[in-house]
């Protein structure tokens, strides 16, 4: 613990032996396996990222690559991402409120690559929204396979 205070560099990722309880609640990041593996590590380093409060930019570039990434996954290869984002809303797979989210990620993304701007509240939205999309895309459709075997 001792080295940990003096170390500024330390970050804490995972409850200490012997810890009672740790406040804020510690979220380790979402790492399922049903992810599609291109963007494992990239989504799980973005969820780092927020936490750590590093630069919002960065991650809401990031988060428009795994949201461009896991239509791809989903079978949208063709045209750019604003179409994909239409045909996942045609057939289905985005709910109108996702394919409005979707569509801002998509957005936000553009302006963070050419301007270097974008809020912290805007990432930490963005990556839970990927969050969820990436649960009910991937994650749950898995599961359900899983329950009815």
């Amino acid at each position: 613990m001792k080295k940990a205070i003096n170390n500024k560099a330390w970050v804490l990722n995972a409850p200490l032996e012997g810890s009672i309880k740790i406040y804020p609640e510690l979220r380790l990041p979402d790492d399922s396996p049903h992810y599609p593996e291109k963007i494992r590590a990239v989504f799980t380093e973005l969820q780092e990222d927020v936490r750590s409060g590093r630069t919002a930019p960065r991650i809401i570039v990031g988060c428009r690559s795994v949201l461009e990434v896991a239509l791809r996954a989903l079978g949208y290869e063709k045209g750019n991402l604003l179409s994909r984002i239409e045909l996942a809303r045609q057939d289905g797979i985005l709910t109108e409120s996702m394919r409005n989210w979707a569509h801002r990620i998509r957005m936000e993304g553009n302006e963070a690559v050419h301007e270097l701007e974008a809020s912290d509240e805007q990432a930490k939205e963005f990556v839970a929204f990927l969050r969820l999309f990436l649960e009910v895309a991937f994650v749950l459709p898995e599961r359900i396979k899983e329950q009815q075997q």
